[in-house]
């Protein structure tokens, strides 16, 4: 037993030397807290707040999550005159969406030291050393005026060596750190370090380093256009030792040179840094009355950043959706193609309107309904043995074939009703006037629900421009008047609450600066060609629509409700061009992308865009609904 307390005793002797200020029983802090990188050692152990590579794992695991590419880092540190090294290797990883994993590895060791026992009697060469593994993980959490929080953990081993014994214990590290939104050159960090303290036991009692409280914060500014400094400061608190401040400074010459000073308990130290491209080169030199110590690390950068990855991926979907659209569109065209080559021409003018439906701006679909509406045509021709007959029937089915094809129902409607007239026994006629009801009955059920929908949100612009479409498509909807009735007092109750806001400012302007209240008869005066120009609007005169809210813009500007029926109004006296049409089409995919991933309310956005650019695309309203559909299903 004698001998045994003698082999400990020099251990801790040892322990003093490597890490310069400490030793390694319960008193004082682990010999792995002199640190782990040059870097981090050059500051003084201040820039917790600022570590931006893998070796987070050990000073903040918490920065791990600010991340944007893989990173590693190797460090190998002498220490006095080859009395004992102290190595460190660390990798980390960002993840696209399930947070930042890290390890590392850390190992301070000496050999050929003589032991002896109470008596001088030579023991042998004896070996100690101390081995830390970590495995970290942070994740960045939206924390409103502190920006992106984030909250890191490092799990860890403690191994504790000396010939022949050895003991292993477990500890935890735990990390804070942000940038605030309001003040984005400022960090600040907290670290729990020993959270968990490792319980090691080499002689009759198990040692553990006792919990350590550290706040440091970092302010980054630049100098000169080529020059940056960044001021670390911090403070820690270990029981036995109480409290200690830590200070870091470091400036930086272009993106390839940095120099470092920090100063801590452990003593003053300076470092160097060299950066080239992902690569990086850092010195740093600590002195130390016992003994001081000169790491070297080496560390560089791989991989693609976050935000590049993301876009890959995101363009990667893209890509997979448009394969799978145009795959069920070729699915459908290769369908339509064979029903028409077997004669099935109503077939085949079915799947291509599900052409049309899944791509709009696709021209095939078009054209084969067209082309199966005039074989169609040819076949009901047969059928008739009057030639003006025949040529009268055929056109008209061929534009009742194009309407329905374009989801035009009402006037699809229109056609084939006369056409059911002139021949009551066709029964393809009747088919389709069958079919063209349905869809008509269900699309104008889709565009009522997104009508009432938006009233009840309070938005009467594109209410009304709702309303307008269902009575432009139905003028027989007995419901349609009193919701554009609806919909016209509501914005004129906007107006007139504009009006007595406006009014009400007005009276506290002193008479000497006066111009609100010279404005105030503007906005007055602009109420009557308002609610003409909503009048006009909702009976489907847009020309005239559009001239009075060209003037309710020159005397009201700020009327936020007239410049958005203006843009309606006017997109709507313009044809669609080639980019309008890509547009609609960008659009329908990225929507088709949202409600495949199940993001309805993000579909349902992209899609209702659909209508700023084509106002009269009234299909888009059975997908709207679909989504909204699928949305309220997954509400609680």
């Amino acid at each position: 037993m004698l001998a045994r307390k003698s082999w400990i005793l020099l251990a801790c002797m040892l322990a003093t030397t490597a890490h310069a200020g400490g030793t390694a029983n319960g008193g004082t802090e682990s010999n792995l807290s002199l640190g782990a990188t040059s870097r981090g050692i050059g500051l003084g152990g201040a820039f917790l707040a600022s570590v931006d590579d893998a070796s987070a794992v050990y000073w903040n695991p918490a920065k791990l999550a600010s991340l944007e590419r893989g990173s590693v880092i190797l460090t190998h540190m002498p220490i006095g005159f080859g009395d004992a090294t102290l190595s460190f290797a660390g990798v980390a990883y960002p993840t696209l969406g399930a947070g930042t994993f890290a390890f590392g590895f850390q190992h301070l060791s000496t050999d050929g030291i003589q032991a002896y026992d109470a008596t001088s009697q030579a023991l042998g060469s004896l070996e100690y050393s101390e081995t830390a593994l970590y495995a970290g993980y942070a994740h960045a959490i939206a924390a409103g005026t502190l920006g992106a929080l984030q909250v890191g953990a490092t799990a860890k081993t403690f191994t504790q060596s000396l010939t022949p014994w050895s003991s292993t214990g477990a500890g935890l590290d735990l990390g804070l750190a942000c940038t605030p939104r309001r003040f984005p050159d400022l960090g600040l960090a907290f670290v729990w370090r020993d959270a968990i303290a490792p319980h090691v036991r080499l002689d009759q009692t198990s040692d553990a380093a006792p919990a350590t409280l550290q706040f440091a914060g970092t302010w980054r500014t630049r100098a000169t256009r080529t020059t940056t400094l960044a001021l670390n400061a911090g403070v820690d608190h270990t029981g036995p030792l109480g409290w200690s401040p830590r200070l870091g400074l470091e400036a930086g010459y272009g993106s390839h040179l940095q120099l470092r000073l920090g100063s801590s308990r452990n003593g003053v130290a300076f470092g160097l840094g060299v950066t080239w491209q992902n690569a990086a080169l850092d010195y740093a030199f600590l002195g130390h009355e016992s003994a001081a110590t000169q790491p070297v690390s080496v560390r560089t950068e791989w991989g693609m950043r976050l935000e590049n990855r993301l876009a890959a991926r995101t363009t990667a979907r893209e890509a997979a959706l448009r394969a799978q659209l145009q795959d069920r569109l070729e699915a459908r065209l290769d369908a339509a193609q064979a029903a028409f080559d077997r004669g099935d021409y109503a077939a085949a003018v079915d799947e291509w309107k599900v052409v049309a439906g899944l791509d709009p701006a696709d021209e095939r679909a078009e054209r084969g309904i067209q082309a199966a509406g005039a074989k169609l045509a040819e076949t009901q021709a047969r059928d008739l043995a009057d030639r003006e007959q025949v040529a009268a029937h055929t056109a008209q089915f061929e534009l009742g074939l194009r309407y329905y094809g374009q989801s035009e129902y009402a006037l699809a409607r229109d056609v084939w009703a006369q056409l059911r007239q002139q021949d009551p026994a066709n029964t393809e006629v009747q088919r389709y006037l069958d079919k063209n009801e349905k869809a008509f009955r269900d699309q104008l059920r889709a565009q009522s629900d997104e009508a009432h929908r938006l009233e009840i949100a309070g938005d009467w612009v594109d209410a009304l421009a709702a309303w307008t479409r269902i009575r432009a498509t139905d003028n027989q909807r007995a419901d349609a008047e009193a919701a554009l009735e609806r919909c016209r007092m509501g914005l004129e109750r906007q107006n007139a609450r504009r009006w007595d806001a406006s009014r009400g400012s007005n009276a506290n302007v002193n008479a000497g600066t006066n111009a609100i209240a010279k404005a105030a008869p503007v906005s007055k005066a602009a109420a009557a060609p308002f609610r003409d120009a909503v009048a006009a609007y909702s009976s489907g005169e847009i020309s005239r629509a559009v001239t009075l809210l060209r003037e309710v813009r020159r005397l009201d500007p700020a009327n936020q409700e007239a410049e958005r029926l203006l843009a309606k109004a006017e997109r709507q006296l313009l044809p669609l061009g080639d980019e309008d049409r890509a547009r609609v089409r960008e659009m329908y995919l990225r929507g088709m992308s949202f409600f495949t991933a199940n993001q309805f309310d993000k579909a349902i956005e992209a899609w209702s865009k659909i209508l700023d650019v084509d106002p009269g695309n009234t299909s888009v309203y059975q997908n709207i609904r679909e989504a909204r559909a699928r949305l309220r299903a997954l509400q609680p």
